[in-house]
């Protein structure tokens, strides 16, 4: 199992991960190994695949898009329109990790 700073890590190359997003095999695979139920995570993610790989696994989501997908506003608006399903399933929506709140998931 590969480990950054003595934390499990897993990647897209991973050869337990069948298929990548929007597959749930990496999220799932991260919780088989950490030994928790799916249904009890939190995934941090940036991207709407990621974001309906989740879900799919189960996890309650909170989408992180990065700015770059928003150059402008009428862009804003456009892509948010087109990846609406995905990204309106997301349990949650900040524009950046300072706006997560742990509390208000029972963490703090």
């Amino acid at each position: 199992q590969r480990r950054v700073h003595g934390k499990l890590v897993v990647c897209g190359d991973d050869p337990e991960i069948a298929k990548g997003k929007p597959h749930p095999d990496i999220f799932l695979t991260a919780a088989k190994r950490l030994g928790a139920d799916p249904t009890q995570c939190l995934v941090f993610e940036d991207a709407p695949n990621g974001v309906e790989a989740a879900l799919a696994a189960g996890m309650k989501v909170i989408w992180v898009p990065h700015s770059w997908m928003f150059p402008s506003e009428e862009q804003e608006i456009e892509l948010k329109d087109r990846h609406s399903v995905k990204a309106m399933g997301a349990s949650s929506t900040v524009n950046s990790l300072l706006e997560f709140k742990p509390e208000e998931w029972g963490l703090a």
